[in-house]
């Protein structure tokens, strides 16, 4: 890495889809950056050490040239408008669009039925128990059905961006 490029380093979680997201923005781009992890799982990204870097407590974080920036879409966003080459995005403005548009299925449909802080939320309502968030053989319970039945219902809606509409 020059002087000139500066220092770039990556918090997440090796699991988190978001963090992911940012992972394969860096490495198509070919941006150097170290990668700090914290287990989601045990609570990492609530410690002390973890808050003073990201006071939401989400991953990822990405911290480069002096500035900390959360929020996964903002992030390669920012990588894009940093690094422009190569491009992350087609040329054309309806395609760019539609891109978009399906990062946003991924990030604002899908990502929030599966994640940490809204399992529980999801389990409490449908009436499940414990064994569905930890993944031991329990999906043959009704209330673990009913759990897979509503992700998997919210999944199956028509993707009108992908459609060329």
């Amino acid at each position: 890495m020059s002087s000139t490029t500066p220092k770039t380093t990556l918090h997440g979680y090796f699991r988190s889809s978001a963090a992911y997201r940012v992972r394969i923005a860096l490495n198509l781009k070919g941006i150097a950056y170290d990668s700090r992890t914290y287990h989601l799982r045990k609570g990492d990204q609530r410690t002390e050490r973890y808050l003073a870097v990201n006071p939401q407590g989400l991953v990822p974080t990405l911290q480069t040239d002096g500035a900390l920036l959360t929020q996964s879409l903002a992030i390669v966003e920012y990588l894009e408008d940093q690094w422009p080459t190569p491009p992350l995005l087609p040329s054309s403005t309806l395609d760019r669009a539609r891109v978009r548009a399906m990062a946003q299925i991924i990030a604002c449909d899908i990502h929030p039925i599966d994640n940490l802080p809204s399992c529980p939320r999801l389990v409490r309502s449908l009436g499940t128990g414990r064994s569905f968030l930890t993944g031991s053989p329990a999906l043959e319970r009704p209330s673990n059905r009913r759990v897979l039945s509503w992700r998997l219902a919210r999944l199956r809606r028509p993707v009108p961006c992908a459609t060329g509409v």
